[in-house]
Order: structure tokens, then sequence, then C-alpha cells
């Protein structure tokens, strides 16, 4: 399984947005932490949220975070077919 992480400003306020779309937040580190991070799941598929910070983005790099990134996710048809009924 790969689960990718994401580099945002608020990773939980993202979190939520998240949630609103059906996505589920299955564990959030403490704000005041040292490394803030959400993770959240739809179906198996699992994203983590993390924040910019020098560690992983240089400064002059913010312009372009997420720029080019595109992920697929599974969705079992037997969800999409509840849907619809």
């Amino acid at each position: 399984m790969i689960r990718p992480i994401i580099a945002m400003i608020n990773p939980y306020e993202t979190a939520k947005e998240f949630e609103k779309c059906g996505w589920k937040i299955d564990f959030q580190t403490p704000p005041d932490g040292k490394d803030p991070l959400a993770g959240v799941s739809l179906y198996e598929n699992e994203l983590l949220l993390g924040i910019i910070n020098e560690k992983y983005v240089k400064k002059q790099d913010v312009p372009y975070v997420g720029t080019g990134i595109e992920l697929h996710i599974v969705i079992p048809a037997i969800h999409i077919q509840k849907k619809l009924l």
C-alpha cells in the first residue's frame, strides 16, 4: 500500500474539507505538536495531510506545491451502485 503525504498550510482544515466530501478522518496529531498531520481515508485509499515546512518544502518552492500531482483512487463498484439506487 502506498500512503502519500500531501503538504499544505493547514492539514486540519483540509481534513475537514475531505470529510465533507465523504472521506473519513482516521487520526489527527495534536495541533500544538511538532509535526501537524491528519490521516484521511476513502474505501481503503489513504492520504496523509501534512504541513508545509522547511523540512519538506523549501520556501522558494511553496508556490509549486501540488503542481502536477494526480492521484487515482479505487472505489468498489458496489458502493457506486448503492448511491445510484
